[in-house]
Formats: structure tokens, C-alpha cells, sequence
């Protein structure tokens, strides 16, 4: 056994003694306010964060595309109705075009709402994690 020294070291004024030899220096005052949270909170919103960050995909063109040619479709449907001689696979083929057209935008334009209402919903569970997080060091907000 070692003997102990008649004289300790004085704390400093700002500082705990967690050990003897390991004083634990509290920041003063009005140094800029600091949050420690859990490790897997702060994994947990990163992930998140980076996964909102991606740029979601967007088939707005490709739905307006579509619409276009439905539309064209649908109005050179006009003519070829009234007119004459035209070989029999013409109006069916030009029915064919709008009705597919037509149901590939409608799809695309259902993607698409689909895909905004999830990168949507992963924006409210991050900022309910923030809260949460907000609600753990200042349960009176």
C-alpha cells in the first residue's frame, strides 16, 4: 500500500471530482449550449436523414408525355371516325394508343403521389425523433 499525500490538490472552481486524479471540467456558462443524446438516437436520425437527402424519383415528365400522347390520340380518333376508306386496323390501333397511354400516366401519377406520401412520412418521424429527443432534456416544451 502506497501512503496517501497529507496534501491534495484543490479542485478547480468549475470542475466535479469524479476520482481523485480524473476532475470532470464543467463548461462555463455561456459557452454554446450542448445536447448529449444516446448514441443509437443520433445512428437512428442520421440514417433517416441521409435516406431524405436522396432525391426522391419523379415521373412527372414521363406521366406529361403520356397524357400528351392519350390526348393526341384521343383527338386524331375524331377524324378517323368520319372518314373513309381507311384500312380496318387504323381506328382500333389509335384506340389502343390512348387507352394504353392513358392508364400508364394514371399509373405514374399514383407512383408518384405514393412516393411523396412516404418521403413525407419519413420527414414527420424524424422530426418526432427530434422531438422526443427536444421532450427528454425539456419536458415543460
Amino acid at each position: 500500500m502506497t501512503p496517501m499525500s497529507p496534501t491534495r490538490p484543490e479542485p478547480l472552481a468549475n470542475s466535479i471530482c469524479v476520482r481523485r486524479k480524473d476532475p470532470l471540467i464543467v463548461p462555463p456558462q455561456n459557452s454554446d449550449g450542448r445536447l448529449a443524446i444516446r448514441l443509437s438516437d443520433w445512428c437512428r436520425i442520421k440514417t433517416k436523414l441521409s435516406g431524405v437527402a436522396k432525391p426522391a424519383p419523379d415521373f412527372s415528365g414521363v406521366y406529361y408525355v403520356l397524357f400528351g400522347i392519350s390526348g393526341s390520340a384521343l383527338l386524331s380518333l375524331i377524324p378517323l371516325a368520319v372518314a373513309r376508306g381507311l384500312p380496318a386496323w387504323v381506328t382500333p390501333l389509335y384506340l389502343c394508343f390512348f387507352v394504353f397511354s392513358l392508364l400508364c400516366a394514371l399509373v405514374l401519377v399514383w407512383a408518384n403521389k405514393d412516393v411523396r406520401r412516404s418521403r413525407r412520412s419519413s420527414i414527420v418521424e424524424i422530426l418526432a425523433d427530434i422531438k422526443e429527443i427536444d421532450r427528454t432534456f425539456e419536458p415543460d416544451k
